[in-house]
């Protein structure tokens, strides 16, 4: 396993897998850059504190969190982000372009004023998954901006873009969805639901 405490500004090229520890903290300083090598691995065991940073790669396998990662005013592009079980994943004012968001059971994913694109699936959650969606922007999701079965929702004046195949597609699901815009949805459905449980839909423009 390999720890690096603190990424400084000048880039840093990832070649190896990466285990940030349980107990340790991961910084990735502003304006710093972190590229990920192709068919790596980022194992966030500890904390991931990403501010105004670049997360960049091609085709990176996996950055994993199975503990906190927050990430503020950051672009993140290169390969998928996967949060385990056990992790909390917070995403504020970033852009993430080609890294989508998957997420497990009883994991949490929170997502306030940012940007997820040009991903097949931009997010998804499993089995009991907490998602809370905030102010965010969905375009270019081949096939739908969120995915989510067997998840709580909180979904919140969400725009939906041109080039989602869908927007929303909720199964099983419980929670509240509120204020949909999507006038310049392209795609099918942008709000699909089955077999839904609790979940109140309030709101929105649909076209």
């Amino acid at each position: 396993p390999t720890c690096w405490p603190v990424i400084p500004c000048s880039p840093v090229h990832l070649l190896g897998d990466l285990v940030v520890p349980s107990g340790v903290t991961l910084q990735i300083l502003p304006q710093a850059s972190l590229r990920i090598g192709s068919s790596m691995t980022v194992d966030v065991l500890g904390n991931l504190d990403a501010e105004d940073a670049t997360i960049t790669g091609y085709d990176w396998q996996s950055l994993r969190i199975s503990g906190d990662a927050i990430i503020r005013g950051t672009q993140i592009t290169g390969g998928p982000i996967d949060v385990a079980s056990t992790g909390e994943l917070s995403i504020i004012d970033s852009v993430l372009n080609g890294a989508p968001i998957d997420s497990s059971s009883s994991a949490k994913v929170t997502i306030q004023s940012s940007r997820l694109l040009g991903s097949s699936t931009c997010l998804s959650g499993m089995d009991q998954s907490v998602l809370n969606v905030q102010a965010t922007i969905f375009e270019s999701c081949y096939q739908q901006g969120i995915l989510a079965f067997g998840s709580m929702v909180e979904i919140t004046d969400i725009t939906l873009a041109a080039g989602n195949g869908r927007g929303i597609w909720l199964q099983s699901a419980n929670g509240n969805v509120t204020d949909i815009e999507s006038t310049k949805h392209t795609g099918k459905a942008a709000l699909l639901l089955e077999d839904v449980g609790d979940l109140r839909v309030r709101g929105g423009i649909f076209n």
